[in-house]
């Protein structure tokens, strides 16, 4: 008998993510398989040994009924240890992953050293061989170089010297204007008139001085 495993298989995938941090837990059981489980403990508990039921399909008798739902259920099973399996060997990758990263790299650098780095026996280790750089003519060069400076005209590129002339010629206007603060009116002081021989105040008197024609 064939189960819909549809609701299950999401949550055995979402197993499967937890079980990349390290063993994947067994998830409770929920959906379909939940109700798989509960008919399988009902039966158990409440149907009497030897009694038969009848469905649309026959009659089916409490040890069959049993049989058929532990096999179900069991599928199941397989399957969140085959989620627990993967979720180990994940973790197990992660371990060794440098100690890999490691070897492939000594032995990258000593088949290179063995056979050159321009060796095309490379290839068939999966090694790229180092190009040997083409050399250009004279007329390459000039024609490389002018269309590299025509594509820089074209994309509106320069250099740092170029960028340098580059600057804006227009006229700036800029008009300011001032805002005056209120006048505030400072009382003046009075004018005081001081006779001869009388002394402002505060100040020591003032003798005439004294005729002695």
């Amino acid at each position: 008998m064939q189960v819909n495993t549809g609701s299950e298989s999401g949550s055995a995938s979402s197993v499967g993510g937890a079980g990349s941090a390290g063993t994947a837990p067994v998830k409770a059981p929920k959906g379909f398989r939940l109700k798989l489980q509960q008919m399988l403990a009902g039966v158990e508990a409440v149907i009497p040994e030897g009694t038969s039921i009848t469905t649309a399909g026959g009659s089916l008798t409490k040890a069959a009924i049993v049989k058929m739902l532990t096999d179900e259920v069991s599928e199941f099973e397989t399957v969140d240890a085959g989620v627990t399996a993967l979720g180990v060997a994940r973790m197990q990758i992660r371990e060794d992953l440098p100690q890999m990263q490691r070897l492939y790299t000594e032995l990258k650098d000593a088949l290179s050293v063995q056979f050159g780095r321009r060796s095309p026996l490379l290839a068939q280790f999966g090694l790229k061989p180092q190009q040997v750089r083409k050399q250009l003519t004279p007329e390459q060069r000039v024609a490389a170089a002018v269309k590299a400076r025509q594509t820089r005209l074209m994309r509106h590129t320069g250099g740092v010297r170029q960028k340098a002339t580059v600057q804006y010629q227009g006229k700036v206007n800029v008009s300011t204007e001032l805002e005056p603060a209120h006048a505030v009116n400072t009382p003046v002081a009075p004018s005081v008139e001081v006779s001869p021989g009388v002394s402002a105040p505060g100040q020591p008197a003032v003798v005439p001085p004294v005729s002695t024609g």
